[in-house]
């Protein structure tokens, strides 16, 4: 078995990542988080009525939106042969049928 790797300093599987076969190499650069950030914040800026400037209003919109979702979480529906139970913070406290 013939070794043609010995003295010629490289390894049988390549040069590492990074570079360099001398362990030199700091492999791949980690993405610039923060210029995504950015980058994100910009796409979304677009969607956004008002620019930059209506911050409050934006705040507004987000609460209007959380309230709603917070209010619909709160709706269900019982079908006909079904019973509803219904739990407050994972305790029961009844059972509700459908009402018409």
């Amino acid at each position: 078995m013939s070794d043609d790797f010995k003295g010629g300093g490289q390894s049988p599987w390549g040069s590492p990542p990074g570079g360099g076969g001398n362990g030199s190499g700091r492999g791949p650069t980690p993405p610039d988080v923060e210029k995504i950030i950015r980058e994100f914040q910009e796409k979304i800026k677009k969607f956004l009525p008002g620019g930059s400037s209506s911050g409050g209003k934006q705040a507004i919109l987000v609460l209007i939106i959380l309230g709603f979702v917070w209010l619909a979480s709160g709706l269900y529906r019982v079908l006909p042969d079904e019973q509803g139970v219904v739990l407050r913070f994972g305790k029961f406290i009844k059972t509700k049928e459908m009402l018409f």
